[in-house]
């Protein structure tokens, strides 16, 4: 039987296959991409980075020196410098502070004036210093020049100028004041009284001269913040009545008669009244003068309040004890009703409820001080001269309150007034809306009346906001 054998042909059809081995080929490539990619990894993992760039700097808190972290330091990484725009205090101490700084990658060496810093000993920033950031590489290195900047100056002082003026000489008394746009000198010289002005404090005009001493010019007042503005309410000499100055007249007009009074001084004003402390059968009361109408108002005085002895009155447009515009009073020394000296401030938002402000013991220079010289000045209440004589006579130089008058500092701590300048008593101060402050004469030790005029400003006035 003859054998056959059966050749059959069979041809696949790749077509249908070709998808899924494309699919393989490609998870074939990306798994041999994968794998050198890690073998790269591998090759390179051991080089450290050069990057010695500083990503943020700051300084640690500081307790002598708070505003220190919060003012904003500029990194020039072109430059190298790295420095804050805007000033730290004055009396901010950075003597021992410690730099704060981010980087992009952590250093392999920080130094500070080429001496390697372990980043917890502080440093001395009172000058330009050197910081160099090694990169992790050890051998990329970058240096800055860190300057902290502070204020060369004492925002807080005054810097004094004398003024060469052309008053004349030979006033037993005298006061000035700030109104009609310029300054006012009233004073007595042989029981005449003359009247100059002046636009600048040093070339003075004469408004009135030779008129008859009817008024006492140290216990004359311009109201401040009123309707009665720019006009100088003066007592009479004998502190028997009330005057004002008519310019153009130019002469002193009575307004009102304090018959049954025993008048001791013009306080201040509240709105449109001017009030004006007196005594009635042995007793303070507080009397309002307006629209030609003299009354006593209903008032509350603590037993410490003076009712004598030549104090001081100061009025203060805005309190700055409160977020409100409020008007206030402040009473600076004086006595009390039986002779014994008066201690502290007192203060009034309404000319009618007084309080002492200043925190108990009050300071010897507050203890029965007499013509003392009180001012609101650059957002302060300065006091000027005056003469206390608790131990024995003693002139008085310049005392600040930088709380509306809670506490008070010798200002001459950091104040220097100008070459020649000698404490006195009766000196007028005023301080004008170009932000100077004047000191017009005063008596000497010898109860002398000198005219002197000094003219100062604050620096931080000129500060740049």
């Amino acid at each position: 039987m003859q054998s056959y054998t059966k050749i059959v042909t069979f041809t696949p059809k790749f077509e249908s296959y070709k998808p899924a081995m494309r699919n393989n080929l490609i998870k074939i490539s990306f798994f041999t991409l994968f794998v050198v990619l890690l073998a790269t990894v591998s090759c390179s993992s051991g080089k450290k980075s050069s990057d010695a760039t500083i990503k943020t700097f700051t300084f640690g808190a500081c307790n002598a020196a708070p505003d220190l972290t919060l003012k904003k330091y500029y990194i020039d990484s072109i430059a190298g410098t790295i420095k804050n725009t805007d000033s730290i205090n004055y009396t901010s101490n950075i003597t021992k502070v410690f730099p704060v700084m981010t980087f992009k990658v952590t250093p392999s060496e920080i130094r500070i004036n080429d001496v390697a810093w372990n980043r917890t000993d502080s440093i001395d920033a009172t000058s330009p210093f050197k910081l160099t950031i090694v990169a992790p590489n050890g051998k990329n290195i970058k240096d800055y020049m860190v300057t902290v900047n502070k204020h060369t100056v004492n925002p807080d002082s005054i810097v004094w100028t004398k003024l060469e003026h052309n008053l004349p000489d030979g006033f037993e008394n005298a006061k000035v004041f700030d109104c009609y746009d310029d300054f006012v000198f009233v004073g007595k010289k042989s029981d005449k009284i003359d009247v100059y002005s002046s636009i600048d404090g040093k070339s003075w005009s004469e408004v009135v001269t030779g008129l008859d001493l009817v008024v006492d010019p140290m216990s004359g007042y311009v109201p401040q913040g009123s309707a009665l503005e720019d006009s100088i309410y003066v007592l009479g000499y004998n502190y028997d009545a009330l005057y004002v100055f008519d310019r153009s007249g130019k002469a002193f007009v009575k307004i009102a008669d304090f018959t049954g009074y025993d008048v001791e001084a013009i306080l201040g004003e509240y709105k449109t009244e001017l009030l004006i402390l007196a005594k009635k059968d042995e007793k303070p009361v507080i009397l309002s003068y307006h629209d030609g109408m003299l009354t006593v108002k209903d008032s509350s005085l603590p037993p410490s309040f003076p009712v004598g002895g030549e104090f001081s009155p100061v009025m203060v447009k805005y309190d700055m004890r409160s977020s409100f515009n409020v008007e206030s009073m402040f009473i600076v020394g004086g006595l009390l009703a039986n002779g014994s000296p008066s201690e502290g401030v007192h203060a009034t938002d309404n000319g009618w409820y007084w309080s002492n402000v200043v925190k108990s013991p009050a300071p010897v220079y507050f203890t029965g001080v007499r013509q003392t010289a009180a001012v609101f000045y650059a957002r302060y209440l300065f006091t000027f001269g005056g003469i206390t004589e608790i131990l024995s006579p003693m002139f008085l130089d310049m005392q600040v309150s930088y709380d509306n008058g809670f506490t008070w500092d010798d200002a001459m701590s950091y104040q220097q007034l100008p070459a020649g300048f000698s404490p006195k008593y009766g000196i007028s101060a005023l301080a004008d809306n170009s932000d100077n402050i004047y000191l017009f004469g005063g008596y000497d030790e010898n109860d002398r009346y000198k005219i002197e005029i000094y003219k100062g400003r604050m620096n931080s006035v000129d500060f740049k906001k």
